[in-house]
């Protein structure tokens, strides 16, 4: 049986860590380029890994799903959920009942559907 020391965990977790935000940032650097930039490529990293910790607070857990999310803070802005604008994204976020792969899908839908009403 293999013990993996609490040193090692932390170690390996920050380890994880840091290989998903270089594949996040990889990728968004390659499909939204301009919003990357309005980031900052400079400060993308630190955001991206803020962006974990909010994605924390909505219960949004998996890879997929906080790249996902991320995505739409790079296409929207950092919180975006918190303009009274998007008030529907919120409230699809806060929704305790709602499974984290259902609220990304209704983002999405929230999102397409803004934007063919050219919102």
């Amino acid at each position: 049986m293999i013990t993996i020391r609490k040193e090692q965990k932390k170690a390996l977790s920050s380890y994880s860590r840091t290989t998903f935000i270089g594949r996040m940032r990889d990728y968004l650097l390659e499909t939204n380029t301009a919003g990357c930039e309005k980031i900052g490529l400079d400060h993308l990293e630190q955001t991206l890994d803020e962006i974990i910790e909010i994605c924390s607070s909505y219960e949004i857990r998996m890879q997929r799903n906080i790249a996902e999310f991320a995505g739409f803070c790079v296409s929207h802005r950092v919180g975006f959920e918190e303009n009274p604008e998007h008030s529907e994204a919120l409230r699809i976020l806060m929704d305790s009942k709602m499974a984290e792969g259902t609220k990304l899908l209704q983002l999405r839908t929230y999102f397409s559907s803004n934007a063919e009403a050219g919102i």
